[in-house]
């Protein structure tokens, strides 16, 4: 019979076993702790809640939808402690001793590599396909953007594919093609530009881009009209301010 000091032992093991699997992937200790449901809804929501919060930002485009994809950020590491405890708190309590079938190491074992690639794979989607986060070095874009600001650009093939006059947006340009601009596009294809009392045509396949600073600004002027394929994204959201947070949110 087992003692009672062993008994505490082999729990405390078991509550330490529970933790760690929840650390490894959200919902992995109620696996381990009979409770399979809840885990899969908690690995679920774990996996799901960033990128359809970064696809709400990406259609709706409004300081409410960054707001949301923040608290969702937020909101991801909390489910994740919430996992740690409560599955602490199941496998400590409970005092049966049965088995179930999903309750093996392969099972362990792949939950914790989609733990570990999951939200890696996540922001690899979001980044690519998504938002991507942008920072600004230079002044080249006051007021609207400030140095230091950091930005998100709405990468989405809907959006990149309907450019307007006014936008914002991330290029690469053709004489640094390593490098990533932030300009105001200006002129679409077709459109007759006037520079410096010149006028020019934007050639197809092509846009215009200006930077709202002009006096301190490399743009079209200096390397001529950019290739629409070499566009990004459009830039939509203030993250993270280099200056004061009243600036904040999506960009008008």
């Amino acid at each position: 019979m087992e003692s009672r000091d062993e008994g505490e032992m082999n729990s405390q093991h078991q509550v330490w076993v529970a933790g760690a699997l929840s650390l490894c992937c959200t919902g992995l200790g109620h696996l381990y702790a009979g409770r399979l449901k809840r885990g899969l809804v908690l690995f679920l929501v774990s996996l799901l809640i960033l990128p359809f919060a970064a696809l709400a930002a990406g259609i709706l485009t409004s300081t409410a939808a960054l707001v949301g994809l923040v608290v969702s950020f937020l909101g991801l590491l909390a489910l994740w402690l919430f996992a740690v405890i409560d599955a602490c708190r199941i496998t400590a309590r409970e005092t049966g001793t049965d088995r179930h079938d999903y309750q093996q190491p392969v099972i362990y074992a792949l939950f914790i590599a989609a733990g570990i690639g999951s939200p890696a794979l996540s922001t690899l989607y979001i980044r690519q396909n998504l938002l991507e986060a942008f920072y600004l070095p230079s002044e080249s874009m006051a007021p609207t953007l400030r140095k230091g600001d950091r930005i998100l650009a709405n990468k989405m093939p809907g959006r990149i594919n309907q450019l307007n006059r006014q936008d914002l947006v991330v290029f690469r340009p053709p004489d640094h093609r390593d490098q990533n601009y932030v300009k105001r596009l200006v002129g679409l294809p077709g459109d007759r530009i006037d520079v410096s009392g010149e006028t020019v045509t934007v050639p197809e396949g092509t846009c215009f881009v200006l930077g709202d600073n002009r006096e301190n600004s490399r743009d079209s002027r200096h390397f001529g009209p950019v290739p629409l394929g070499d566009v990004i994204g459009v830039a939509e959201y203030v993250y993270l301010p280099g200056d004061t947070w009243s600036r904040f949110g999506a960009l008008r």
